[in-house]
């Protein structure tokens, strides 16, 4: 990014910020649409793992994510505060349930 900086010159003008909050927000808005569009097409296609992954944050609250990884890559799908609930495999299996149920039937899972 430094080396583009430098080729265009110390005479380039930025971005304004109407530019930032008008036109360019909304054609980034549309290609990450059109990205994320792909990407659920992709999964209609393929077969998807669905992932769990726990971590905890600097105040030690626990979260966990779920994902789904296919052959493009790996996609959020939602994550879930677990600082007061126990991590058992029933607790697991209904986020995990859940996350089938929003990709829906149609696409096969691999647990």
């Amino acid at each position: 990014m430094c080396q583009a900086i430098r080729q265009f010159g110390p005479g380039i003008e930025p971005p304004t910020m109407f530019d930032l909050r008008g036109r360019l927000l909304e054609e980034e808005y549309a290609r990450t649409k059109s990205l994320l569009q792909e990407r659920e097409a992709e999964k209609m296609k393929n077969v998807c793992s669905i992932m769990t992954d726990v971590w905890s944050d600097k105040k030690r609250r626990i979260i966990m994510n779920v994902c789904t990884n296919c052959a493009d890559g790996a996609s959020f799908i939602s994550s879930k505060g677990m600082s007061d609930v126990s991590h058992t495999s029933e607790v697991i299996f209904e986020l995990v349930d859940k996350a089938i149920e929003n990709i829906g039937p149609d696409v096969w899972c691999k647990l």
